[in-house]
């Protein structure tokens, strides 16, 4: 049950402008969703079809999950207070 990660250029730049020891453990979390799509600590946002958010610290990774395509979608990476916007 593997599934495909793409990441939105959007997202890559939010992520290379992160500090080196969030980057890593964001691109490890990033990752760690081929296998598994829905980790403990995922939360659905309210409102948005298949749109779900993970935590780490004081960053949040925006994901889009499709489940008939088998595909992971990271849609921005930063901090709480920019990445809902």
């Amino acid at each position: 049950m593997s599934y495909k990660i793409q990441i939105e250029k959007r997202a890559l730049k939010q992520l290379a402008s992160l500090q080196k020891p969030f980057n890593k453990k964001i691109k490890s979390i990033i990752s760690s969703l081929i296998d598994d799509p829905r980790p403990k600590g995922i939360k659905k946002l309210h409102g948005k079809k298949s749109i779900y958010r993970l935590r780490q610290g004081r960053y949040r990774i925006a994901i889009f999950i499709d489940d008939k395509s088998k595909c992971v979608k990271i849609l921005k990476v930063g901090d709480r207070k920019d990445v809902y916007k």
